[in-house]
């Protein structure tokens, strides 16, 4: 994923704006402007998330060969990052190498994120130097200080490479990643439920250009993050989804996503079928039609709650008595005026082929397995 300006400068100094898709090498630097940032995937699993303002380089990586043999190292020049440990990693945590100006870091788990100030940061950092946070497993610090460990749910700093390590007992408000820690009422969020890389992202892209929402959203949605996802950082970062939920399900459509990818997530935002009906048919009837579309097909909504979600609506009760035409008035395909006119299935009915529903046979339609295609890049930005 790239949001903002990103630009990518090779090992033989060759410079190209770097964008969604573009493949990432060996000795490639990477550079994000205030505005910019890139999540790059590695060819292991291994996602290098690179902050606004910062430049890493892909320093070593080597994926072939013995697990003791296989490399995987970075080098932050300036600015931020999280990783979260991909496969070669989790096989042989001396492959993994982080090097900093201050330090160099390796790891005793898999996720962790980190700001080098110089000058650079915000005035509540207070001064400069390395800061970390060990999301989940553990990190090492190493510098001519010593070494120090920090495990899970610990801040670590170190000032200079002449001094060691230390734990610190909490970091510096928005140093790492902008409102990724509060919730909508200021509290500080659990740690265990830190964000996913990709939400956090959005987050972090909000809170840097709150101008552009619509335009971050939909190129997370290009990017392949999932609508669920998509919904929860924007709301970590103050926004709310719902507001957003029409937009993305329009890009969706375009880019040839099936509605069913929206339904469980609509459901969990706490948008009802009573709010698709009353709020989103108002602004966007072809969405709320897709979408509920794709809910009765997959079993997350029944016919007795659709029609009590448009008595509820103000839909007059004379309407409402008939299943058809409660599916005209949704301007739902034929398809679904079928499946209205079906009975629930019930919860205890059997999983045999045999003894299926149009619904259940519908809800595997609405979503089929895809398998990764093996590559020989590097990395790639996702």
């Amino acid at each position: 994923m790239v949001l903002g300006k990103v630009m990518l400068v090779s090992a033989q100094g060759e410079k190209k704006r770097l964008r969604r898709g573009s493949k990432v090498n060996v000795g490639d630097t990477i550079i994000t402007n205030k505005r910019g940032q890139a999540q790059i995937t590695m060819v292991d699993g291994t996602k290098i998330s690179v902050r606004p303002a910062s430049k890493f380089l892909i320093e070593e990586f080597v994926a072939t060969g013995k697990p003791e043999e296989q490399k995987t190292y970075y080098n932050l020049i300036s600015g931020g990052f999280r990783s979260v440990t991909g496969k070669i990693g989790k096989k042989n945590k001396a492959s993994f190498r982080l090097t900093t100006p201050v330090a160099t870091m390796g790891i005793r788990g898999t996720d962790f994120t980190g700001r080098y100030c110089n000058n650079d940061c915000p005035a509540s950092a207070g001064k400069n130097g390395l800061f970390v946070d060990v999301i989940d497993g553990g990190v090492s610090m190493t510098n001519e200080g010593g070494t120090s460990n920090f495990d899970k749910n610990s801040n670590g700093y170190v000032s200079d490479p002449s001094q060691s390590p230390r734990v610190i007992p909490e970091l510096p408000d928005n140093l790492l990643s902008p409102k990724a820690k509060k919730s909508k009422n200021g509290r500080k969020r659990n740690k265990n439920k830190y964000p996913s890389p990709e939400e956090e992202t959005i987050q972090i892209g909000l809170f840097i250009d709150p101008a552009n929402k619509k335009e971050i959203l939909s190129n997370a949605m290009e990017a392949g993050i999932p609508p669920a996802q998509i919904m929860r950082g924007a709301d970590s970062a103050g926004l709310n989804s719902k507001e957003f939920m029409p937009d993305l399900i329009k890009k969706g459509k375009e880019m040839g996503m099936d509605p069913s990818e929206f339904v469980t997530p609509i459901l969990d935002s706490g948008m009802t079928p009573g709010n698709l009906i009353s709020d989103m048919m108002n602004t966007n009837p072809r969405a709320a039609s897709d979408i509920l579309t794709a809910a009765i097909a997959s079993g997350e909504l029944n016919n007795e709650k659709l029609k009590q979600s448009a008595l509820n609506a103000g839909v007059n009760a004379d309407d409402v008595s008939s299943a058809d035409t409660v599916g005209n008035l949704f301007a739902l395909p034929p398809k679904v005026k079928e499946l209205l006119k079906e009975e629930n299935v019930d919860d205890n009915t059997s999983s045999d082929s045999s003894s299926q529903t149009p619904n259940s046979i519908r809800a595997r339609e609405l979503n089929p397995t895809t398998e990764a295609n093996d590559t020989n890049d590097v990395a790639s930005p996702s």
